[in-house]
Order: C-alpha cells, then sequence, then structure tokens
C-alpha cells in the first residue's frame, strides 16, 4: 500500500466516523464522485479499516465522558456556590459616625482640598484689601478627616442611629474559588451601579439532579406526581419540630 493510499483510507476513517456515510466520506477523502460509494464499501470491508474505525468510536466514546464529567462538575460547583463570594450587602458607618461630635467627617484627601480652596479665597481677600474678618468665616473642618466607609456603623450616632448606610460590595473575581468562577457569568456597568451576572443555580440543581436521578417524576393517570426516593425520605425524617 502506498503512503498516499494509507493517507487516504486514514483521512477515509476520520470522515467516516463523522456521519457514518461511506459515499461522502470518501468524497471528502479524495475518491472520485463516481467511484467513492463502491470505493468506500470495498474499504469498509476491509479488516483493518473496520478495527480503524472501531477504534476512532471508542476514542469518541472516552472523549465525550470527559466532557460530560467536566460538565458534571462544573454543576456541582455552581450548585455548590456561596452568592456571598461574589458580592455582599455591607452596613457601613455613615458620615457622622466617626465624626468629631458626630459632625460631617472628611476623607483626609476632601479635607486637605478644602483648606487648599480656603487659602486662595484668604490669599484674594487680601490681595483685594478686603477685611478678612468680614469676607471669610474661619475655616471648619467640620467632623474632621479619616473617613473611612468601610468601617462599621457607630451604635451611639444620632445621624444613623447606628444604622449605617447599606453599600453593595462585588468581590475581585481574581480571588474566586473555583465554585463561584463557575458560577459568575459575567458583570454589566450601569447608570445604577455594577450588575453582576450569575448562572442559575435553581437550573444547575435540577440538572444535577436529572443526571443523578434524583427527580424521577412518576405520573398518574390521576395527575398526581411523586418523586422517586425523596418521598421515602421524606416519611423516613418524621414530623417537623
Amino acid at each position: 500500500m502506498t503512503a498516499i493510499n494509507e493517507q487516504r483510507y486514514e483521512l477515509f476513517c476520520l470522515e467516516y466516523v463523522k456521519d457514518f456515510k461511506g459515499g461522502a466520506a470518501a468524497r471528502r477523502a479524495g475518491v472520485p464522485v463516481p467511484s467513492a460509494r463502491s470505493w468506500a464499501c470495498r474499504a469498509l470491508a476491509r479488516p483493518d479499516i473496520a478495527a480503524r474505525i472501531a477504534e476512532l468510536k471508542a476514542e469518541r466514546v472516552q472523549r465525550v465522558k470527559v466532557e460530560g464529567d467536566d460538565v458534571i462538575q462544573k454543576l456541582e460547583r455552581i450548585v455548590m456556590t456561596d452568592v456571598s463570594e461574589l458580592v455582599e450587602y455591607r452596613r457601613c458607618c455613615c458620615r457622622h459616625c466617626w465624626g468629631k461630635d458626630h459632625r460631617y467627617q472628611h476623607t483626609d484627601g476632601a479635607l486637605r482640598m478644602a483648606r487648599v480652596r480656603y487659602g486662595k479665597q484668604l490669599k484674594a481677600a487680601q490681595a483685594a484689601g478686603l477685611d478678612l474678618a468680614e469676607t471669610l468665616e474661619p475655616f471648619d473642618e467640620e467632623g474632621g478627616g479619616g473617613f473611612n466607609a468601610t468601617h462599621d456603623p457607630n451604635p451611639e450616632c444620632p445621624e444613623c442611629h447606628g444604622e449605617g448606610v447599606g453599600v453593595p460590595f462585588v468581590k475581585d473575581t481574581r480571588d474566586l474559588s473555583p465554585e463561584a468562577a463557575a458560577a459568575f457569568a459575567g458583570l454589566k456597568v450601569t447608570k445604577d451601579g455594577i450588575e453582576v451576572k450569575t448562572h442559575d443555580q435553581l437550573a444547575a440543581i435540577k440538572l444535577l439532579g436529572q443526571h443523578l436521578d434524583l427527580f424521577t417524576e412518576n405520573v398518574k393517570h390521576s395527575g398526581e406526581m411523586t418523586i422517586n426516593g425523596l418521598s421515602t425520605r421524606m416519611r423516613n425524617r418524621g414530623p417537623l419540630a
């Protein structure tokens, strides 16, 4: 058998397992159209060709099994996801919680900028020869600097009464666990903030349950539906406390 023929037979086998159509596979392997069907019949009758096709089919079954296992593993991860790994709703301090005398508290940067602006106003008033006492009030830093929005609310705050401010917090997706990463489906930035998208956890539970035969439905003619196994487990649990 020449090298060209060996390559053609190998290509024929590879093409044949795609749709199991001999003539079409032979044509895709380069056999001239008029003789493709008869050539395929002769090829398929050869033991070595049949063995190679069986080998390719077995390889494909194994590939599908591995791919199927990957899908099941991803479903399991989605089912086991703790959504708080992706996003949290935190109660943080308000601007008055930790300010001096519970007055409005600035960040250090904002307070520095306020002082710079006041200094410019002061210099402009001096250059114009204005009476500073009448023109400008003394600089008021209110509750001072050091505001940190991640601090807990002050239970004695007279403004928020210890309730603080509700803040949605999106986690850094670079640090997600495999389960949370499997559930994460992207995000969208809108005018109202960041929308975190996740794969449907209930749908994943249903698909995984079907694969594991956890939810086998028996539908009677009366329309009553029971779930095999589940009803037995529920009975064995006894009455709820």
